[in-house]
């Protein structure tokens, strides 16, 4: 079975790290849209994770097409596992919006990182500035879906603990 393309896991990271790193508290706009986000301030944000092992394709939302005018100054942020690390790339996602018609159907698109840049193969202008790393080692993130999986080990390893 393929691993797919991106996770709750690895969202949660970004999510994470644009807590720690950036004094930015990202939450869903509403419960079914896990891409969509909105800072303390109401700044819209897409989210969208993948690996870099699923040629980095993604597809935006189309919410964000028929409420355009809603993203004006929205960021778009993308997000690419590797093995070991996740970098996060950001930028405002209004130049993006205005060339939908250069998106595929569904409003797709592939992404390729070349240094400190990720540029979308369908939009050749326009790319996003990695603004940072989050290092959180595979293995890790197994153990932790595991115990998310499993409520009576965490209660087990957090008795543990408690006890060390």
């Amino acid at each position: 079975m393929q691993e797919p393309k991106g996770d709750e896991l690895d969202r949660d990271e970004v999510i994470e790290w644009y807590e720690k790193e950036g004094g930015i508290r990202l939450t869903r706009v509403n419960n079914k849209k896990r891409k969509i986000l909105h800072d303390q301030t109401g700044r819209l944000y897409c989210l969208l994770v993948a690996r870099e092992t699923w040629k980095q394709w993604h597809g935006l939302d189309r919410e964000i097409l028929d409420n355009e005018i809603d993203w004006v100054d929205g960021v778009l942020i993308i997000a690419i596992r590797h093995k070991k690390l996740i970098n996060i790339y950001e930028g405002p996602i209004r130049p993006l919006v205005q060339r939908k018609d250069f998106l595929s159907k569904g409003y797709k698109f592939h992404t390729r990182e070349k240094g400190d840049w990720l540029f979308v193969s369908e939009v050749p202008d326009f790319s996003l500035k990695k603004v940072g790393t989050a290092n959180n080692p595979k293995d890790l993130r197994v153990l932790m879906e595991k115990l998310k999986e499993n409520p009576a080990l965490m209660d087990k390893l957090m008795e543990h603990l408690d006890r060390a």
